[in-house]
């Protein structure tokens, strides 16, 4: 294992296989995988326990994940970026899934709200529906359209 897995890696590498031994797990996520030529990438390992000659052994399959990590990376970079900016201009995002009933925020809506960010579900009824009004809000149309599948609304302003 020493000849494909970094030193300072080899006792969580270790711990992972021997899981897969016992059969606790058959994916090991995230496993550092050192190239012939030294430099380093990272794998999804699936393994399947065999027998040759009545020895137990792994036999796996590895999938080089670099890309997808790196995508990840990228990814929570853009979403801090987005989520600073917000914050900085005072301007939230949020998202309306009418299928599943649910309305979410970035957390500089709960703030322009006077809410803990996270700390509690966004109050759809309240902001949707104002109590005040008897005729129905002009968003009203758009919202049963949606519900409907007969448009899509990916941001709005005001």
């Amino acid at each position: 294992m020493k000849d494909i897995h970094p030193a300072e890696h080899l006792p969580h590498v270790v711990e992972r296989f021997e899981r897969m031994m016992r059969g606790e797990i058959d994916l090991a996520h995230d496993i550092p995988v050192k190239r012939k030529d030294g430099s380093l990438f990272f794998a999804d390992i699936s393994s399947s326990r065999v027998y040759l000659g009545g020895l137990a052994c792994l036999i796996g399959v590895f999938r080089d994940i670099t890309e997808r990590r790196q995508a990840e990376e990228a990814l929570r970079q853009s979403e801090a970026q987005l989520a600073r900016s917000q914050e900085i201009a005072h301007v939230g995002s949020w998202e309306l899934d009418l299928a599943a009933d649910r309305l979410s925020w970035s957390d500089e809506v709960y703030r322009i709200f006077g809410l803990e960010p996270q700390n509690s579900r966004p109050p759809m009824r309240r902001f949707l529906m104002p109590s005040t009004r008897r005729i129905a809000p002009p968003w009203t149309r758009i919202f049963r359209l949606l519900r409907e599948g007969r448009m899509t609304m990916r941001s709005s302003t005001g």
